[in-house]
């Protein structure tokens, strides 16, 4: 039996790797009171979002890891 997998091209496709999810968090975080350092957001989103690291092998994310 074959396994399954699913490949996609997510940069581009649905998001633009620029500024994009940064300025929506900063602003939905502002629009309920929160102000949190741009510096702070930027680590967080370097640290969740994958496609800032494409050096780093993904392979065992799958389930709930990923």
């Amino acid at each position: 039996m074959r396994g399954k997998a699913l490949f996609w091209d997510f940069d581009g496709t649905l998001i633009l790797p620029n500024e994009s999810f940064f300025t929506a968090l900063s602003t939905a975080l502002q629009k309920y009171g929160y102000e949190i350092a741009s510096e702070k957001i930027r680590t967080l989103l370097h640290s969740a979002c994958s496609w800032y690291k494409p050096e780093v092998s993904y392979e065992k994310m799958t389930g709930a890891k990923w």
